[in-house]
């Protein structure tokens, strides 16, 4: 094989080298290429996905407020009957606490009553069925409330028949006991109102303390 040969040859190798070479970066780069193109399509397709569960989200969302909006309202409607009379009764056994006692006994009868009042909305509201989730925190408040009122009135009923006295009592529990009336009820009843307001539901609020 001549010089002249040789040349010819190792010249057209490297041709078919460089040709080779040429076409394998055409196909890697298509084949790159493609898969960008895939990939970029599957990810598409997630935040697709993505954005329909976050408007099926959103619908459930808006489904169950509404769903809460009316279980209020419901709620409310009985609620509200068993409270006004409870609230009734003791207007009417404070206005009988500030008149003039005979006895003992018709003290120890007012404390009584009022005992009852507890106790009977205690029972009404134990037996409110489906209480709606946003309201959990304000009915757990109320029977807690109502609770500790029982247990204030039983104090005071138990003194008066065990030691017939007309004076103060002063026992440390009962002053404690009783001293967090008032503040359970308000902290019920500020629950209640944060719950109607975030509901839209203010024109139901038009009696609360």
């Amino acid at each position: 094989m001549t010089k002249k040969t040789k040349e010819i040859l190792v010249t057209l190798i490297l041709i078919i080298v460089t040709a080779a070479l040429l076409s394998y970066n055409v196909f890697l780069v298509e084949t790159t290429k493609a898969e960008v193109e895939r990939i970029m399509g599957q990810l598409a397709k997630i935040e697709e996905i993505k954005a329909e569960t976050r408007e099926k989200k959103m619908e459930l969302l808006k489904q169950q407020k509404e769903a809460e909006y009316v279980e209020i309202i419901e709620f409310d409607e009985k609620y509200g009957e068993i409270k006004d009379d409870f609230l009734k009764k003791v207007k009417e056994a404070s206005d009988k606490a500030g008149g003039i006692f005979v006895n003992i006994e018709e003290l120890k009868e007012l404390v009584s009553q009022r005992l009852d009042i507890s106790k009977e909305f205690k029972e009404k509201l134990s037996k409110l069925d489906n209480i709606p989730k946003p309201l959990k925190n304000f009915y757990e408040f109320e029977i807690e409330f109502l609770n500790n009122d029982i247990k204030s009135f039983t104090l005071v009923h138990d003194y008066y028949n065990s030691c017939c006295s007309t004076h103060s009592y002063s026992d440390d529990e009962l002053k404690k006991v009783y001293g967090n009336n008032s503040e359970l009820f308000f902290r019920a009843e500020e629950e209640r109102i944060r719950v109607y307001k975030e509901y839209g539901l203010d024109y139901l609020l038009e009696d609360s303390f």
